[in-house]
């Protein structure tokens, strides 16, 4: 633990010790709420009471949080328990409910939010479609499910062994730190889009790219991913197209001038 943080601790706790001391002295009281949520960090004693006295409560730790999907219940005198362990030898007197039902914090992962993650997660790795737009889409209905508010992640499982393509089923685990929050499997359409070269007329075999008519157009190439599409910057005369290339056919082919160009 660094010096910064051990020293921050102390001071909450002094700052804790002499709240308690408030207190037990009459000034004002900390009544304990019913319900409270918290995050996977633990639960801290300003989650815990309400009142004027309790606003400017120091934030230490008293508690594990509880696992997900389950609660912890707490009486006050156990309340009172956990706030001796932290500043030992001050006697408190808690209003408010006689227990505390403690809870996770949660949010709930929409079809948008799956999304997004999972086109983080699928986008290729391969240089040569690094700097394409990955686009995916829900083919199944997704039924939002709760999960941490504060801190979860996807895993990928399961997906195609021979990478993107236009339909797909992929399978991922939710995952917040060592818990496992669920496993899911969606199917989904893709479609990956990059600015490629494309002939806007019919090129002959052997032709240099200097001479071909050539433009640059956003295409789909999800269907060609085993063979990436040429990305040179312009025409090259070092490039010859290796076969005929019909009329709107993308430029596929090697990345440098020693192979040459195909379709």
């Amino acid at each position: 633990m660094s010096t910064r943080r051990t020293s921050s601790i102390r001071v909450s706790v002094l700052l804790l010790g002499t709240a308690l001391c408030q207190l037990a002295q009459g000034a004002g009281s900390w009544d304990l709420l019913e319900k409270v949520e918290v995050d996977s960090q633990g639960v801290f004693v300003d989650n815990l009471f309400t009142g004027k006295s309790a606003e400017s409560l120091p934030s230490v730790r008293l508690a594990a949080a509880p696992a997900w999907g389950e609660n912890r219940v707490l009486s006050r005198a156990d309340v009172s328990l956990l706030l001796a362990s932290v500043a030992p030898n001050i006697a408190t007197n808690l209003a408010g409910a006689d227990q505390v039902r403690i809870t996770r914090r949660a949010e709930k992962l929409t079809d948008k939010e799956l999304i997004k993650q999972l086109t983080e997660k699928l986008m290729p790795t391969r240089d040569a479609e690094r700097d394409g737009e990955l686009e995916l889409r829900l083919t199944g209905q997704w039924k939002p499910v709760s999960v941490p508010a504060d801190n979860y992640e996807l895993r990928i499982l399961d997906k195609p062994a021979t990478g993107l393509a236009p339909s797909f089923m992929v399978r991922f685990q939710i995952l917040s730190g060592q818990e496992s929050i669920g496993t899911y499997a969606v199917s989904l359409a893709a479609h990956l889009y990059r600015q490629v070269w494309v002939a806007r007329y019919p090129v002959k075999a052997g032709t240099t790219l200097d001479k071909a008519d050539l433009v640059q157009e956003r295409r789909d190439v999800i269907n060609n991913m085993r063979e990436p599409a040429w990305s040179g910057q312009s025409p090259n005369p070092a490039f010859r197209a290796k076969g005929p290339l019909m009329a709107g056919a993308v430029v596929y082919g090697p990345q440098d001038g020693s192979g040459g160009v195909e379709l």
